[in-house]
């Protein structure tokens, strides 16, 4: 839980705000001591829905949640109730990998469909911000806090995450998929020819085809595209 608002608070830190005056402030302060500026904090910034705090994640907002509500704790359980239970398939980041071998199980694919590239890789070495810190920033982030909370209670209901087995075939997806960016792509892409990576206790022999290692190593530009299209038919 808390990993995951770290990484919330410096994608707004670092992304959402670019303003000259905060990229001058985060050259110089780290998201720890911004968030310790109250004035900073607790800042006002203009929406579609009125003024919010400027480190609000409106995560509820774009889900249909009327922000005028934000401080009436029962309209946020019953909203979150409410989309919780429509929810048919859950993605976490923070269990990426284990949410497309849960996918892969149920609409029955192969691992070259979910093998994938990330394109920005958190730093893990960064420092952690304090207990205070994550207090005050979940102190204007509460629905956002009730939504992650009940969303990540759904994916652990889920059948097979509660067994060890499942977790051994994470751990194998990760190095395989590391190691398919790494060293299979570059020999298929370098060679101009298809790689086939053996059968083990988790699938049956793969072919790693040239189009697939193309469209791993799209950039990020193309990928947008891609789906662009995709989304327009």
């Amino acid at each position: 839980m808390e990993a995951n608002y770290q990484l919330e608070a410096n994608y707004k830190l670092k992304a959402n705000y670019q303003t000259d005056k905060l990229i001058e402030m985060l050259s110089i302060q780290s998201p720890e001591e911004v968030l310790s500026d109250n004035a900073t904090l607790y800042q006002k910034t203009r929406g579609r829905v009125g003024e919010a705090a400027k480190f609000h994640l409106r995560q509820l907002e774009w889900l249909g949640f009327d922000y005028k509500l934000h401080d009436n704790i029962t309209a946020i359980r019953e909203y979150i109730a409410n989309i919780v239970e429509r929810m048919d398939i859950i993605i976490l980041n923070d269990h990426f990998d284990a949410s497309l071998l849960l996918l892969r199980k149920r609409f029955c694919w192969k691992y070259t469909d979910i093998f994938y590239k990330s394109f920005t890789v958190t730093n893990s070495s960064q420092e952690l911000m304090s207990q205070s810190a994550i207090t005050k920033l979940l102190s204007i982030n509460l629905g956002e806090q009730l939504l992650y909370e009940a969303i990540n209670k759904s994916w652990w209901d889920q059948s097979g995450v509660e067994k060890s087995t499942f977790w051994n075939e994470v751990s194998y997806f990760k190095r395989l998929n590391r190691q398919v960016n790494a060293d299979v792509c570059p020999q298929v892409l370098s060679s101009n020819a298809d790689y086939q990576i053996e059968a083990t206790e988790y699938h049956n022999d793969l072919l790693v085809s040239v189009e697939l290692c193309t469209a791993l190593n799209m950039k990020m530009s193309e990928v947008k595209k891609v789906l662009m299209n995709y989304a327009l038919g």
